[in-house]
């Protein structure tokens, strides 16, 4: 959770670094090949221009392991932005298939980090300190998402846009009913159209074969999911956002819709 101070409230556009995300490379001829047949989205034709995909990787009863940004800055090169807690369990994962697949695969976490921009005006625009900045292909409302040398953060600031604790980028993904890691994802519990990954463009039903895909396409084309993952308000501050006024200048919501804007701005201070 997250108080939105009045200070925080004010900034029109804002970034955070996300210190729970890591990174895992991958290096090698094979690097795109493992990655498609172990994910639910597209990569085999992903360029650097084309920024980046969300996806999954599903376990072979089709279950979420976790969920992650797939870039691939170089042709021989991946890299997965994945939530930090659910790293080492992705690469071993990558590592049980792997076989004789040509691809080495290595934690830079310690030297990659993760970055997230967003406001009325915002982003973490390419310069010599972004290693590979894209538009958060979820939502564009989630604004813009960075892996960054971590010795040229400071370059950053030059940008103009204030850092502020990640717990605010939090909170929009709360707002907007996007998972946030194994919280809401649990570890081979959550199913990817359960976890609303169909939505945020993280499953290309398209696509060949990868590992859990049985039981994801025949949910889809079945055309039945019995849950999803949804927001839920507390009924006092759904009251108080009824109630507040249109705000008529921009702040750390305003890019966001008036529903969300509004429950944002009558949280708690």
């Amino acid at each position: 959770p997250v108080r939105v101070t009045s200070a925080l409230l004010r900034l029109p556009r804002w970034r955070t670094t996300l210190s729970e995300r890591g990174v895992l490379a991958l290096e090698g001829r094979d690097a795109k090949k493992l990655v498609h047949g172990l994910s639910t989205a597209h990569i085999l034709e992903l360029a650097p221009s084309d920024g980046a995909t969300y996806t999954g990787f599903l376990n072979a009863q089709g279950r979420i392991l976790c969920d992650g940004f797939l870039l691939a800055p170089e042709e021989e090169r991946v890299l997965i932005d994945v939530e930090a807690a659910t790293l080492p369990l992705l690469e071993q994962h990558l590592r049980r298939f792997k076989l004789r697949s040509k691809v080495n695969i290595a934690d830079r976490s310690a030297e990659l980090a993760v970055l997230s921009s967003a406001g009325s005006d915002s982003g973490v625009e390419e310069s010599s300190a972004v290693r590979a900045g894209f538009v958060d292909p979820r939502l564009a409302l989630l604004g813009r998402r960075a892996v960054v040398p971590r010795d040229q953060l400071s370059a950053l600031a030059a940008q103009g846009t204030e850092a502020v604790p990640s717990a605010l980028y939090n909170l929009t993904l709360a707002l907007l009913g996007v998972p946030n890691g194994h919280a809401h994802t649990p570890s081979g519990e959550s199913l990817p159209l359960e976890s609303n990954l169909d939505l945020l463009h993280g499953v290309a039903f398209d696509k060949g074969c990868y590992l859990g895909q049985e039981l994801t396409a025949r949910t889809h084309f079945r055309g039945v999911v019995r849950k999803r993952l949804v927001p839920v308000v507390r009924e006092d501050i759904a009251a108080r956002a009824r109630e507040s006024p249109t705000h008529e200048t921009a702040d750390a919501f305003s890019h966001l819709p008036d529903a969300e804007a509004r429950i944002a701005r009558a949280l708690p201070r």
